[in-house]
């Protein structure tokens, strides 16, 4: 008993020097930290602009943005006026006939009518079938390439052969010829296994009948071979200004999407010698003109035709200085707390006085945004100074959306029969299903056995939308700039959203759509209530 008192005494003993050890290694890391910091401070005093002139900087990296951002725009317009025309389908086809005919001059033609599902307007596919003879009737270098119905689930057998029987009609009734037949073979590289789209269709080259011994078509590698491809069929998802909330029909979609126009394009910015022409209906011409220009723009942004994306510093403003713990974040000092705190323990005095250096950092020099994270690489150069200042109204920040938020848990059954709720919408795979109670709560139910997750973003979907370049917009006035939008499926602060498309994409002048629902009333069982959306 005595030896093993002996020995827990000398146990005890060591402990205690290791306990002291631990603390006189603390004691010195955090002195150690401390010098750092002190010299770190004094070296981004002495190198960093004043507030006043930071203020300066950012005002002129973003005049050199808009500067920029115009060139880009005038690029845009007269790049269109020389390779691209989009016409909106009037009553009349032939009135933008003479504008076409600038266009089309010395060329060859390639008209192509998509027909893929067969339109119900009758006067809008003659209308169409005359406007495509009268460009192959100009010359022996025109020719038509018209894409046949394809089977539909809305379709018949009868109803498919009673179209083709029409081409037919308006082929000979324009005086085109209807014998060159043309397989459009497909790939799906990136389709999924339920894509049902065919991987052939049926289409015509047609000639006028004035220039069918002498037309250079005839000789055409597609005529030949009587196939053309493969070529890659794009999912559904990344056609142009698909909505995967409507997810519009096959109808639809030849309506909608302008995917030849874009599939041209990508031809000319690569320097083929080709022009794109094309008759839109009036509802979609805005979007697709848009989508075709961003493409454009981008091409031109990454040009060497293109401005610097930054604003040329002046050599004698550049300075290079070396910092031992902080570090530099897009022009911005960071605290490292993380990397810091972690050198002492959780029971440690030492970790607190850590948190004190912090709070002297950001009193000089701002603490970031709830929310935003720990920083991150920027993808590419950062094309503007200046930081989002959350100083200002009293130092409100954005809300932090990665917060932990305690809601009321309930199981399916205690929310009663389905009868009794007031309101459900059935959530898709991997999305929570929202009911309305019978006390007007709104519950976000997993009906599935796995577990989701649920990120932040708009409950309903309301107000979402997308950026582009301003164009005359009136402004949009929100109570602040701290609101939360949702963009690309996620949701930002607007002041953050902002500064990210100006650090990364260069774009100075944004214009924000807004769009609005209709409000709709939904009855329920008690005539003296209802459910309104807006």
């Amino acid at each position: 008993a005595h030896v093993e008192k002996i020995k827990q005494g000398q146990l005890a003993e060591k402990e205690e020097r290791q306990a002291e050890l631990r603390k006189e290694v603390a004691r010195v890391n955090f002195k150690q930290v401390s010098e750092m910091f002190q010299s770190d401070m004094k070296v981004l005093q002495e190198n960093l602009p004043g507030p006043r002139e930071a203020a300066t900087e950012t005002a002129l990296d973003m005049k050199y943005l808009r500067d920029r951002q115009a060139k880009g725009r005038a690029h845009v317009t007269d790049f269109c006026a020389k390779n691209l025309i989009l016409h909106t389908v009037t009553e009349d086809l032939d009135v933008a006939l003479p504008k076409f005919m600038e266009f089309l001059d010395s060329m060859y033609v390639l008209c192509s009518l998509d027909l893929t599902v067969y339109p119900a307007n009758a006067t809008y596919v003659r209308k169409a079938f005359e406007c495509l003879g009268n460009i192959c009737s100009m010359s022996s270098s025109h020719a038509g390439f018209i894409m046949m119905p394809v089977h539909q689930k809305q379709t018949t057998e009868p109803a498919v052969l009673k179209h083709r029987r029409q081409i037919e009609e308006f082929l000979m009734k324009f005086k085109l010829t209807l014998a060159n037949e043309v397989s459009l073979l497909f790939t799906k590289p990136e389709s999924r296994i339920t894509d049902g789209r065919s991987m052939t269709q049926l289409c015509l080259m047609s000639l006028h009948l004035s220039y069918t011994s002498s037309s250079d078509w005839q000789s055409s590698a597609a005529i030949s071979a009587a196939r053309v491809g493969p070529a890659p069929l794009i999912p559904i998802a990344q056609m142009i200004g698909f909505d995967e909330v409507t997810k519009p029909s096959a109808s639809a979609r030849v309506e909608q999407q302008c995917e030849m126009g874009r599939a041209c394009l990508q031809k000319i910015l690569a320097g083929e010698n080709l022009k794109y022409m094309a008759f839109v209906r009036e509802e979609n011409e805005k979007d697709l003109r848009l989508a075709l220009e961003s493409q454009i723009y981008d091409h031109w942004d990454a040009s060497r035709d293109a401005p610097p994306k930054q604003r040329p510093q002046p050599a004698s403003e550049e300075k290079d200085f070396t910092l031992e713990i902080l570090a530099m974040q897009s022009g911005k000092p960071v605290f490292p707390e993380q990397v810091l705190t972690d050198r002492f323990a959780d029971s440690s005095e030492y970790k607190k006085e850590v948190l004190k250096l912090k709070k002297i950092f950001e009193d000089k020099y701002g603490a970031p945004a709830a929310g935003a994270g720990p920083p991150t690489v920027d993808s590419g150069p950062c094309r503007v100074s200046g930081q989002c200042d959350f100083s200002i109204d009293d130092g409100l920040s954005p809300v932090d959306t990665s917060r932990t938020v305690s809601l009321s848990v309930k199981t399916i059954d205690q929310l009663g029969e389905p009868a009794s709720r007031r309101g459900t919408l059935v959530g898709k795979a991997g999305k929570p299903t929202v009911v309305v109670d019978e006390n007007f709560h709104i519950w976000l139910l997993n009906c599935g056995d796995s577990k989701i997750t649920v990120p932040s973003t708009e409950l309903f979907g309301f107000g979402t939308g997308s950026y582009k370049n301003a164009s005359n917009g009136l402004v949009w006035r929100l109570s602040n700039d701290r609101v939360q939008v949702i963009h690309e499926k996620k949701s930002a602060p607007l002041c953050m959203l902002l500064r990210k498309l100006a650090t990364e994409q260069g774009l100075a002048d944004v214009e924000l759509e807004f769009h609005s629902m209709v409000p709709k009333t939904h009855p329920v069982d008690d005539a003296r209530d209802s459910i309104q959306t807006n």
